[in-house]
C-alpha cells in the first residue's frame, strides 16, 4: 500500500502565466518493503526517480519535481500516478491530483493624438491628428477599433495584433477649422485580448485658430477736382475693400462734408464683403464759392467675432476765384443842340458780365462827379 502527494508551486500566477513546480513523494503504507517502480504526471510524462527506491514501511522517498509552464489564463488540473512493488512482486498504485490557475488580467491599452498643427491663424486650415495605440497589456491584444469624436471612424494599420509593450503603426485624421476658437475632440481605443477582454483608452488634444484682426482700406476720388466760379457738383466714388482673412459686416459708412454735416448711406448697413471684396458709394456735392473743399470719407466694419476696424479717406476740390465783370453804357438826350445849347441828360446803364453776383458800389462820370 502506497500512497502519493503531489504539491504545485505556486499554485497561481497572473496572466502572462509562467512555470509551475511540482513535488511529488510517495510513502509506503506497507508492512512491508516496497521498491518505488514508476513516478508519472499525466501532463508533464514520466518522473525521474529519486536515486533510493527503496521504501521501508512507513517510509516517505526523497521528493521528485517536474516543471510545466502556462500562459494562458485558465485553471489546469493534472494527475501523478506513482507505482510500486513488494517483494512477491505485487504491485500498488496510487494518485492525487491538484490544480494550478493563471489567473485572467484585463487588457490594458493606450492611445496617444498628436495634432499637426497646434494653431492656425484665421481663416484657419487643415489640421491633421495622429493616433498611435500601445498595449500596456501583460499579454498580446488585437486593435479593433479607434474612433475620433468629431471626425468619425479612423482607418486602422495593417497589422492590429499588438504584443506587450508594442505600439501601433501611427494612424491619421483631418479636419479643417476657419472660424477662430479652441477645438477640442477625443479619440478612443478599443482592443481585445485572446480571452475576449475588452480594453479601452481614450485621449483628447485641442487645435486653435488664432483670431487675426480685421483690416479695412477706403479710396475716395472726386470728378472733376477743379470747377471755376460759381462751382458747380462735384462727384465722388468712395471704395471700400476689405483686406481681412475673412468676411466682415460694413455697419457704417460716412462722409462728412465741410459744414460737418454727416452723410449716411444706409444702403451700406449689413453689407457683408469676402476677404478681398470691394463695396462702391458714388455721392455729389455742389459748392459755389471760391474756395478748397476737403471731404472725409470713413468706414466702420466688424468680422464674426465683433472685432471692429476702421478707415478714413479724404479729396479736396477747388472752386477757383473768378474776377468780377462789369459793362457800362453811357448815353446822352439829346444829343446835340443848337447854340446857345442847354441841358444834357446822360443815362447809364452798369451790366454785370461776371459769373456770379457783384454789387455796385459807384458810378463817377469825370464831368458831372459821382
Amino acid at each position: 500500500q502506497i500512497s502519493v502527494s503531489k504539491t504545485p508551486s505556486p499554485a497561481s500566477l497572473p496572466e502572462p502565466g509562467g512555470e509551475f513546480t511540482f513535488t511529488y513523494v510517495v510513502t509506503n503504507d506497507s508492512v512491508e518493503t516496497v521498491t518505488l517502480t514508476s513516478v508519472t504526471d499525466d501532463v508533464i510524462g514520466t518522473i525521474t526517480l529519486p536515486s533510493d527506491v527503496t521504501l521501508a514501511p512507513g517510509e516517505s522517498s526523497a521528493a521528485m519535481t517536474g516543471t510545466k509552464t502556462y500562459t494562458d489564463a485558465g485553471t489546469y488540473p493534472n494527475v501523478v500516478t506513482a507505482k510500486a512493488v513488494d517483494n512477491e512482486g505485487n504491485e500498488d498504485t496510487a494518485t492525487d491530483d491538484a490544480s494550478v490557475t493563471v489567473t485572467d488580467e484585463l487588457p490594458d491599452i493606450s492611445v496617444s493624438k498628436t495634432p499637426s498643427p497646434a494653431s492656425l491663424p484665421e481663416p484657419g486650415g487643415l489640421f491633421t491628428f495622429t493616433y498611435v495605440v500601445t498595449n500596456d497589456s501583460v499579454e498580446t491584444v488585437t486593435l479593433t477599433s479607434v474612433t475620433d469624436d468629431v471626425i468619425g471612424t479612423i482607418t486602422l494599420p495593417s497589422d492590429v495584433t499588438l504584443s506587450p509593450g508594442e505600439s501601433s503603426d501611427p494612424m491619421t485624421g483631418t479636419k479643417t477649422y476657419t472660424d477662430a476658437g479652441v477645438y477640442p475632440n477625443t479619440v478612443t481605443a478599443i482592443a481585445y485580448d485572446n480571452e475576449g477582454n475588452e480594453g479601452t483608452a481614450t485621449d483628447d488634444a485641442s487645435v486653435t485658430v488664432d483670431d487675426v484682426l480685421p483690416k479695412v482700406s477706403i479710396t475716395k476720388v472726386a470728378d472733376p477736382t477743379v470747377l471755376p466760379e460759381p462751382g458747380g457738383r462735384f462727384d465722388y466714388v468712395i471704395v471700400v475693400t476689405n483686406d481681412s482673412v475673412e468676411a466682415i459686416t460694413l455697419s457704417e459708412l460716412t462722409d462728412t462734408l465741410p459744414g460737418g454735416a454727416v452723410v449716411y448711406d444706409l444702403a451700406a448697413a449689413g453689407v457683408v464683403l469676402p476677404p478681398g471684396g470691394t463695396y462702391t458709394w458714388k455721392p455729389f456735392q455742389t459748392y459755389t464759392e471760391a474756395g478748397f473743399y476737403t471731404d472725409e470719407a470713413h468706414v466702420i466694419a466688424y468680422d464674426n467675432e465683433e472685432n471692429k476696424a476702421e478707415a478714413r479717406a479724404t479729396a479736396t476740390v477747388e472752386v477757383t476765384d473768378e474776377l468780377p465783370q462789369i459793362s457800362v453804357s453811357k448815353t446822352p438826350s439829346p444829343a446835340s443842340l443848337p447854340e446857345p445849347g442847354g441841358e444834357f441828360t446822360f443815362t447809364y446803364v452798369v451790366t454785370n458780365d461776371s459769373v456770379e453776383t457783384v454789387t455796385l458800389t459807384s458810378v463817377t462820370d469825370d464831368v458831372i462827379g459821382t
